[in-house]
């Protein structure tokens, strides 16, 4: 296994791991107070200017910022919640606007083909070539196309929001865990 596959799974695996125990703390916390987080779906209208593979590429390679892509089908209802919730939660839309290219890429799309590293891709072929098994799943590249990690399901605003800073801050090239990250709020 290649030092990069290695960083690229261990990323993923802690990712995930972060994200379901962060989950989970939060849905019980709710469950207890009967709230539920603060400001509703309408008070949240935030955009998040979306391309297509080629042209977020492309882009993220002039502009040197990382990319974000949001693996999606038409009928996933968690796909749908991770629209209205979190991706367009002002803090998320503000960080993804700001500081990475964002691209959606609906994985049952037949219409047309894109490239990668030389090869042309179907959105489904694209999809398996990335290892994403469910929807919605987040990819994570950097500003040449490299794969950082995958984050598969669903993930809550504030979890989204500590995902975009470390991988934002490159925290995973300092071999510092995303939990290390959110306990001290850096990566130094």
């Amino acid at each position: 296994m290649t030092a990069a596959l290695g960083r690229f799974l261990l990323v993923a695996v802690v990712l995930a791991a972060a994200c379901t125990f962060a989950c989970a703390k939060e849905e019980a916390a709710k469950q207890q107070s009967g709230s539920t987080l603060p400001g509703t779906v309408q008070e949240r209208k935030a955009q998040v200017q979306w391309l297509d593979f080629d042209d977020g590429l492309a882009r993220a390679r002039s502009t040197r910022k990382p990319i974000v892509v949001n693996f999606y089908t038409d009928w996933c209802v968690y796909c749908k919640k991770l629209d209205r919730e979190t991706l367009q939660d002002p803090e998320v839309a503000r960080a993804l606007e700001s500081g990475f290219i964002a691209i959606r890429l609906n994985a049952e799309n037949g219409k047309g083909r894109l490239s990668y590293r030389g090869k042309s891709f179907s959105h489904a072929e694209f999809s398996r070539y990335f290892g994403v098994t469910s929807f919605p799943s987040i990819g994570f590249l950097n500003d040449k196309g490299e794969p950082i990690t995958m984050v598969p399901g669903f993930v809550p605003a504030p979890q989204f929001s500590a995902f975009l800073n470390y991988i934002r801050r490159e925290c995973y090239l300092k071999n510092v865990s995303l939990k290390d990250f959110v306990a001290k709020g850096d990566c130094s």
